[in-house]
């Protein structure tokens, strides 16, 4: 991945450097902001999926510390 980017900025600077290549210049750019932008929203939405297991883990240890509690005080009422 970092050799795409690294790739695609190099010639993006070579294509500047051409006064004629100026459109295909501001498409390498836009290349690389929608490359960058999908790596954004890729880690962002790992980092979502990361979050939800770990709530759903938590969920899982509460429901069965509270199921715990309740068998223990069952036993106790008895």
């Amino acid at each position: 991945m970092h050799l795409l980017w690294l790739t695609l900025s190099i010639l993006s600077v070579l294509i500047a450097l051409i006064p004629e290549a100026r459109a295909a210049a501001a498409t390498v750019f836009s290349v690389e902001q929608v490359y960058g932008q999908m790596m954004s929203d890729l880690a962002a939405r790992r980092n979502e999926q990361l979050a939800v297991r770990r709530v759903e883990k938590i969920a899982r240890g509460v429901a069965g510390l509270a199921a715990a509690i309740g068998a223990q005080v069952g036993q106790e009422w008895r």
